[in-house]
């Protein structure tokens, strides 16, 4: 199942498939619970998800605390965090 998901996700001209490879080489996988916070405010993260099944949703606060919604992430999709990538 990994190697079909991610050579869908990695589907690029310019990638032949020992890159591929070298890509699908350094997925490890993890495992989430319903309601698990994935990445805490403030830092700055150096990695990407490649969400194999689920539902993930982004967000962020309001000066009032409040949250808000900024995005979701279904199956196969890329999860990243994009305010900490240009950081």
């Amino acid at each position: 199942m990994k190697e079909r998901i991610l050579s869908q996700v990695y589907q690029h001209p310019l990638l032949n498939p020992e890159d591929i490879q070298r890509l699908m080489d350094a997925h490890q996988p993890r495992h989430f619970t319903k309601g698990e916070v994935l990445y805490e405010r403030g830092k700055v993260l150096n990695e990407y998800l490649v969400l194999e099944s689920g539902l993930i949703r982004s967000f962020t606060h309001d000066y009032h605390g409040d949250e808000i919604t900024t995005d979701f992430f279904g199956d196969h999709e890329v999860v990243i965090e994009v305010l900490s990538l240009f950081q």
